[in-house]
Formats: structure tokens, C-alpha cells, sequence
């Protein structure tokens, strides 16, 4: 097993433990549970970090091409968009409405930046 397919098999399991503990989190309501709270951000920013990684070390060994690279770039904003949300949400402070959909909809286009990039780089032609 090639390091991007290995990583692609852990960028899958990952998420679905942060969307089962996001979902724990939306369901439990407030106060909210800070060890899962804990470990749902520590995994999103380690997949932030992993995919990061991934990117740059596949661009080292043989540069990435146009789509490669766009489609890194934006699945990095997702990640990061989620990120800031899922933050703001866990603030003890009422956030408008508008950042509760953000952050429903931002892990779904995370996973689909993810995979479709994840797919390019797993039939990457150097």
C-alpha cells in the first residue's frame, strides 16, 4: 500500500469519528462535552495537518499539476472555514443561525474536496 492510498484509508476512518462525535456534540446540547469536544477538534486539525502534509510531500517527490493543486487549495479553505465555525459554535456566547448552516455544510464539502483530491492523488501521474 502506496503512503497517499495508507492515508486515504485514515483520512476516511477519521472522518467518520468527527462527524459521529459532531453529531454526539449537536445532539447533547449545552453544557457541551469538552472531552469530545477535545477530541472531535484535535482530530480536524490533525486531518488538517495530515492532508497538508500529503500535499507537500507529493508535490516534493514529483510537483503537482493544476487540479492537484486547486483542488489542495480549496480543500484546505474548507478545513479551515469548518475549523473557525465548529469554533465559533463552541463559544459559551449565541452565534446567529448563519454559522450553524455554515458549519453543517462545511464538513460536507470537506469530504468531497478531500476525496475528489484524494482521488486525483491516488491516480497522480508523475
Amino acid at each position: 500500500m502506496t503512503l497517499v492510498q495508507s492515508r486515504t484509508v485514515i483520512s476516511g476512518l477519521l472522518f467518520v469519528v468527527i462527524i459521529l462525535s459532531g453529531l454526539w456534540l449537536s445532539n447533547s446540547g449545552r453544557p457541551i462535552n469538552v472531552i469530545v469536544l477535545t477530541v472531535h477538534k484535535l482530530i480536524a486539525v490533525g486531518m488538517l495537518v495530515l492532508f497538508a502534509l500529503t500535499l507537500h510531500q507529493m508535490n516534493q517527490a514529483g510537483g503537482l499539476n493544476t487540479a492537484e493543486f486547486i483542488g489542495g487549495g480549496i480543500t484546505v479553505l474548507f478545513f479551515i472555514g469548518t475549523i473557525i465555525t465548529g469554533g465559533l459554535l463552541s463559544t459559551e456566547n449565541s452565534m446567529p443561525r448563519v454559522v450553524l448552516m455554515l458549519h453543517q455544510i462545511g464538513p460536507i464539502l470537506t469530504v468531497l474536496s478531500t476525496a475528489a483530491t484524494l482521488y486525483l492523488l491516488l491516480n497522480h501521474k508523475p
